[in-house]
């Protein structure tokens, strides 16, 4: 790669990139030496990183510009790309695009002909100098310009047509979606005028790495995690910086297409970097700790700590807790699975009337069994694979519901509960005449009745202590009294 200077101080000049870092600025200790308005002693430096060219500015006075656009820090470079550095220009190109001697005379005759044409062009001189300036101006001939002189027209640069490369930096190299747009140079804002088209064409791009979850940046500008789909995209080619912590920074060109029938879509493989263990479990989502800090929920990658070995703690709820032992080395990434086994325990529900619906934490859970020979109990209904811990249980019948009751799960445990729906169905009339209204809970051969006389009461009657028993059945009994409910 080398640098062509295209405008400014040493226009015309080839710079050759082979010996990186290169230090660019006023002073002349500088690798690239630079005495043009705007550059600061010690401006930015070109250097090279995981095989990308980059520039950085130094923290100067007037910003390192990349086709047009001042970055904050560093940026990557691409063939073709218009670095602005104070007043001077440079490009980044190949061997074979540096520009010949006829399209730089056709520069320099373009710079003349608007120096002629009385169209200044913009400089930004030292903060010192435009005050001492201020000052004699506005005292002796602040008068005079307001009166008579007209104020000068803002300077309007037009990107020329294609293959005429301009010595400014208003030069686009791709179109632009903005019909103006502006750069700020030192402490003031240059307008500038690019020619694009009304309306230009959109599309979209979907991009997934391996593995999920990285930072996609474009123009310095974070959109989002991998799996992405770009919408609103201007069609053309694009470079996009994908960054996961524990993988190698990737940077990637994609080209999206208009076409409602373009399959844009892409995967890249990220690089996992050495001294990273990759930890994975089954279930995903566990919490990862080493020690009393809390790492993150896998997968992730553990990173940032010196080669050797650790011991790791997986922890999910209704989940047994493992530890898992992992290695870093600082010659290869290394990898680590997890299995974490149920903490589930079992529940024997009881309803009482059988065939009640079963609800466990709300959510329900089945119909309960059909009734034991001479009760109406149901059977035993057994719902599994619990997660341990503290549970809601009740059941619904007949659209009647019964009172909800805590339980608590034990792994590897069969845990039981009686949910009972109260339904006074039962009407036993005893030796006194006295009349007792209940749910019948069960008979037994010599005539003994179990009754409950409320949801948490009951009273067993032997045969010698009532003298008629009526049970009408659960749903005919709700029936006549929603119909007793609804005369007026």
């Amino acid at each position: 790669m080398k640098l062509r200077i295209l405008g400014g101080d040493r226009q015309g000049a080839i710079i050759s990139l082979e010996n990186l870092p290169m230090d660019i600025g006023r002073d002349p200790e500088c690798d690239l030496a630079l005495n043009s308005d705007g550059v600061s002693r010690r401006h930015a430096r070109l250097f090279r990183e995981h095989g990308l060219y980059l520039v950085e500015d130094l923290g100067s006075t007037n910003g390192v510009r990349v086709n047009g656009q001042t970055i904050m820090g560093r940026k990557s470079l691409m063939n073709g790309d218009r670095i602005g550095i104070g007043d001077c220009l440079l490009l980044f190109t190949h061997d074979e695009a540096i520009l010949d001697d006829r399209t730089l005379t056709a520069v320099s005759e373009r710079q003349a002909s608007r120096r002629a044409a009385g169209v200044a062009r913009p400089t930004w001189q030292n903060p010192a100098h435009l005050a001492l300036g201020g000052v004699i101006i506005c005292l002796v001939l602040a008068a005079i310009v307001w009166l008579l002189i007209p104020p000068a027209p803002a300077p309007s640069i037009t990107a020329p047509a294609t293959g005429e490369p301009a010595a400014r930096e208003s030069v686009f190299a791709e179109p632009v979606n903005l019909r103006r747009q502006e750069a700020v140079a030192g402490r003031g804002v240059q307008e500038v005028e690019a020619v694009v088209p009304e309306a230009y064409e959109v599309g979209h791009y979907e991009l997934r790495t391996e593995p999920a979850g990285a930072m996609v940046i474009m123009a310095a500008r974070e959109m989002g995690r991998t799996p992405l789909i770009l919408t609103g995209m201007q069609t053309g080619r694009h470079e996009v910086r994908f960054e996961m912590a524990g993988f190698e920074p990737a940077t990637r060109h994609i080209f999206i297409d208009g076409s409602p029938m373009a399959a844009n879509t892409s995967s890249f493989d990220l690089t996992q970097q050495i001294l990273t263990c990759r930890v994975t479990s089954d279930p995903t989502g566990a919490s990862v700790f080493h020690g009393p800090r809390l790492l993150g929920r896998t997968p992730l990658t553990v990173h940032g700590l010196p080669a050797g070995e650790y011991t790791l703690k997986l922890a999910a709820f209704g989940r047994e807790a493992v530890e898992l032992p992992i290695r870093l080395v600082d010659y290869r990434p290394s990898e680590a699975h997890a299995m974490l086994g149920n903490r589930t325990g079992s529940l024997g529900v009881v309803t009482f009337p059988a065939g009640a619906e079963i609800f466990i934490d709300g959510v329900k859970m089945g119909v309960s069994e059909g009734a034991k020979p001479g009760a109406q109990d149901s059977a035993p209904t057994i719902i599994r694979n619990l997660v341990v811990g503290r549970h809601t249980a009740y059941c619904v019948f007949a659209g009647q519901r019964s009172a909800v009751q805590q339980v608590t799960i034990e792994a590897s445990d069969m845990n039981g509960v009686r949910l009972t729906v109260w339904i006074p169905s039962t009407t036993v009339t005893l030796s006194d005449g006295t009349q007792l209204n209940g749910m019948l809970r069960s008979s037994a051969a010599d005539g003994t009745l179990d009754l409950a006389t409320s949801p948490r009461q009951h009273r067993v009657l032997t045969s010698a202590q009532y003298s008629k028993v009526e049970t009408v059945p659960y749903e005919d009994f709700l029936r006549r009294q929603q119909s007793a409910g609804d005369e007026p």
